[in-house]
C-alpha cells in the first residue's frame, strides 16, 4: 500500500519538532512546579508565623500585665499586632509583605476553603487585638479589663486553631497541586514516548526500508536484472529517485534487446 506523499525533510523536521514540543512541555511543568512548590512553601510559611504572631502579642499582653502596664509593652504588642495585620493582609488581599529579609509579593488568596479560613482568623483577631488593649490601657478590677482578660485567654485559643486549620486546607490543596503537576509530567513523559516510537517507525518506513530497497535495485541493475521494475511505496525524494532509475532500468533493458536483436539479424546475413 503507498504511503502518502511526505519529503524526508518535512518527516524529519516533524519528528525532530514534536520531540522538542514534548520536551519544552515537559520542562515548563517542571519549572511551574518548582515555583508552585516555592510559593506554597512561602504561603505556609507566612501563616505559621501568623500562629507565632498571634501567641506573642498574647504574651506581650499578659508581660506588661504583670509589670504594671508598662507602656513599653503596649508599644511592643502594637508592632506585633501591626505585623500579624500585615501579613494576614497580604494572604487574603495579596500584596507586598516581608519574608526572609526581603519584601515579596503575594497573589490574593483564590482557593475559596484557605479564603474563607483565613477570613475567619481575621474575624478573630479584631477582638483579640481589642482585648490585648484593654488588658494594658483599662484600670485592673475594672469591668472592660476583667472583660478583655477574659477575653485575651479565650481568644488566643481560638485564632491558634483557625490557623492551624487554613494552614491544614492549604496543604491540602498545595498537595493536590502536585500531584496533578507530577501526573502531568508523567503524561508528558508517555506522550515522548509516543512521539519516539512512532517517529522511529515513520523514519523506518519513509528512509530505512527504502534505503533498503533502492539498494537492491541497484545490485540487481548491475547484475543485469532489467526486467523487475524498480518501485518504491513511498513519495518522497526516494520514491523519486526509484522512478529514475526505473526509467533507466528501461533505457537499459531496451538497449539490450536491440543489441541482441541487431546481433541476431547480423549472424543471419552471414549464413
Amino acid at each position: 500500500m503507498a504511503v502518502p506523499r511526505l519529503t524526508l525533510r518535512f518527516t524529519i523536521g516533524l519528528v525532530l519538532v514534536d520531540v522538542v514540543l514534548v520536551g519544552a512541555l515537559s520542562v515548563t511543568t517542571s519549572v511551574w512546579n518548582s515555583r508552585t512548590q516555592e510559593h506554597d512553601a512561602r504561603v505556609l510559611n507566612l501563616a505559621g508565623r501568623e500562629r507565632m504572631l498571634s501567641q506573642k502579642m498574647a504574651k506581650e499582653a499578659a508581660l506588661g500585665l504583670a509589670h504594671g502596664q508598662e507602656p513599653q509593652y503596649l508599644e511592643r504588642m502594637h508592632d506585633t499586632a501591626h505585623e500579624f495585620a500585615l501579613d494576614l493582609r497580604a494572604l487574603i488581599e495579596g500584596g507586598s509583605v516581608p519574608y526572609g529579609g526581603d519584601v515579596v509579593e503575594l497573589p490574593p488568596a483564590t482557593d475559596r476553603h484557605f479564603r474563607a479560613a483565613l477570613e475567619e482568623v481575621r474575624d478573630y483577631w479584631e477582638p483579640l487585638h481589642r482585648s490585648a488593649h484593654a488588658v494594658l490601657e483599662q484600670a485592673a478590677g475594672t469591668p472592660a479589663f476583667t472583660q478583655g482578660l477574659e477575653d485575651l485567654e479565650t481568644l488566643s485559643a481560638t485564632i491558634l486553631n483557625k490557623v492551624d486549620e487554613a494552614v491544614r486546607i492549604y496543604e491540602s490543596a498545595a498537595e493536590g497541586r502536585v500531584a496533578r503537576l507530577k501526573l502531568a509530567q508523567l503524561g508528558f513523559l508517555a506522550a515522548g514516548v509516543v512521539v519516539l516510537v512512532l517517529g522511529y517507525w515513520l523514519i523506518l518506513l519513509q528512509l530505512f526500508r527504502p534505503l533498503r530497497s533502492l539498494e537492491e535495485a541497484v545490485e540487481g541493475l548491475t547484475a543485469g536484472k532489467l526486467d523487475s521494475p524498480i518501485r518504491l511505496p513511498v513519495r518522497n525524494e526516494l520514491g523519486q529517485l526509484a522512478d529514475s532509475l526505473d526509467v533507466l532500468r528501461g533505457r537499459l533493458a531496451a538497449a539490450q534487446r536491440s543489441i541482441r536483436g541487431g546481433g541476431s539479424t547480423e549472424h543471419r546475413l552471414t549464413h
